[in-house]
């Protein structure tokens, strides 16, 4: 027993790591010694492992975080090693890569301006900080591809003017923070991808696929987001002013943290059931369909409602001073004690809606 317990302190001491108190992951002293074990460092999350080429181990990991500096999802895996997928092509400005495989790559912080990256397979790729300027992209894959901070000009999906990613695959890219004002991805898969504080200002994002993208503080000012599927994104504190959203798919989406008080368009989108109650907007909601909504005690004042369908609708208490809602559908809303002073209900259906204690000062009835 007394030779076991030897061996044991020595063994300790040799490594001069600290075991965690359940025995479990280690924390070591510095990169040095993890390398000793883990020669790649150690990942969080099997995507942070294929773009770093570091060792999936989120216990270790976990215990070893502070030494994720570059907050990458990965520790110490910055460790001298060949990098076999990019050996074979010539990684600069203005190379031809065309249809090239570099899945999985580590190509942080690269300069590929005027790159041809057509068809190129960059699925999984650590493009972090590239600068991909005027690069073309089209039919590339970038499946789950960290692009954060990469520069990329003036990209275009549709011409040759800055990057052209069109017909490109960015599911569940990063592109958290990125400026990306004037960008034109009319129609690109962008689902899952995460889009979190990007700028999007002016951005052409008609009929893109956005499912499940985080656009969480992102910049949306003006952009145009037609016939877009939004469906369970997330806009918590996306700033949305001037943003057009007709005929986007916008379902499953928490509305909670979303400021509507601002000028966007929403013309015939399906938002039946939702709950806006109490809430302050200014919307274009032009044929919308709100059947069922409940929006009592909502500030909506000018809010456009024209030809909405507000069937079965909670409008109690509601602040609709000078509202549009000429030639909407009110059948069976209930509008009690609602504010429709100057509201315009020209053409509007009110067949079984409930009007007790409403003030129609001035309202534009409906002709009977």
């Amino acid at each position: 027993m007394r030779k076991i317990l030897v061996i044991t302190l020595g063994l300790v001491l040799f490594t001069g790591t600290a075991v965690s108190a359940d025995g479990g992951a280690i924390t070591y002293k510095s990169c040095t010694e993890l390398r000793k074990i883990w020669k790649r460092g150690v990942a969080g999350t099997r995507a942070a492992a294929r773009i770093t080429g570091a060792k999936f181990e989120p216990e270790d990991f976990g215990a070893n975080r502070s030494k994720d500096l570059d907050k990458d999802g990965a520790a110490c895996e910055d460790a001298p090693r060949k990098n076999k997928t990019i050996k074979r092509y010539k990684i600069a400005p203005g190379a031809k890569l065309k249809g090239a495989n570099l899945k999985g790559a580590n190509l942080k912080g690269v300069n590929l301006i005027d790159a041809n990256l057509t068809g190129a397979n960059l699925s999984g790729a650590n493009l972090s900080g590239a600068w991909l300027d005027s690069a073309n992209l089209t039919g590339a894959d970038l499946t789950g591809a960290n692009l954060k901070g990469v520069s990329i000009g003036s990209i275009s999906a549709s011409t040759s003017v800055g990057a052209n990613l069109k017909g490109a695959n960015l599911s569940g890219v990063n592109l958290s923070g990125t400026n990306l004002k004037d960008v034109d991805l009319k129609g690109v898969n962008l689902s899952n991808a995460n889009l979190s504080g990007a700028n999007l200002f002016r951005a052409s994002l008609g009929g893109a696929n956005l499912g499940g993208a985080n656009l969480s503080g992102a910049n949306l000012e003006d952009a145009k987001l037609i016939g877009a599927d939004l469906t369970s994104a997330d806009l918590d504190g996306a700033k949305i002013s001037g943003t057009d959203f007709s005929d986007a798919k916008l379902s499953g989406i928490d509305w909670s943290g979303v400021n509507l008080d601002q000028e966007a368009t929403m013309n015939r989108v399906d938002l039946s059931g939702v709950n806006w109650s109490g809430i302050e907007m200014y919307l274009d909601l032009t044929g919308a369909n709100l059947k069922g909504a409940n929006l009592s005690g909502v500030k909506a004042r000018y809010i456009t409602l024209s030809g909405a369908n507000l069937e079965e609708a909670k409008l109690i208490g509601a602040d609709l001073t000078s509202a549009a809602l000429d030639g909407a559908n009110l059948k069976g809303a209930n509008l009690s004690g609602a504010d429709l002073t100057e509201a315009f209900l020209t053409g509007a259906i009110l067949t079984g809606a409930i009007l007790t204690g409403a003030n129609l000062t001035r309202a534009t009835m409906p002709k009977t």
